[in-house]
């Protein structure tokens, strides 16, 4: 299947948005490239306000959240 067929008539699961150009698959899902960016510095952000109000220990994340913190892989 090409690539261009493989997201035709998808839609991203951030902004709902139909998908056209610059997508990126991750966790199973469609994301354009520039949603899943803001969703990743979003999430970076929140754990860094929870650990600076002490919600949460600095050392606990887990090796899964801390690949999920790096950000997407370049495709």
């Amino acid at each position: 299947m090409q690539r261009d067929q493989a997201f035709q008539g998808k839609k991203c699961a951030r902004c709902r948005h139909a998908l056209r150009s610059d997508v990126v698959f991750d966790e199973q899902l469609w994301f354009h490239r520039a949603c899943l960016e803001e969703g990743t510095q979003a999430l970076q952000r929140a754990y860094a306000l929870a650990v600076g109000s002490g919600w949460v220990p600095a050392d606990s994340r887990t090796a899964e959240k801390r690949v999920l913190l790096q950000g997407p892989p370049v495709i």
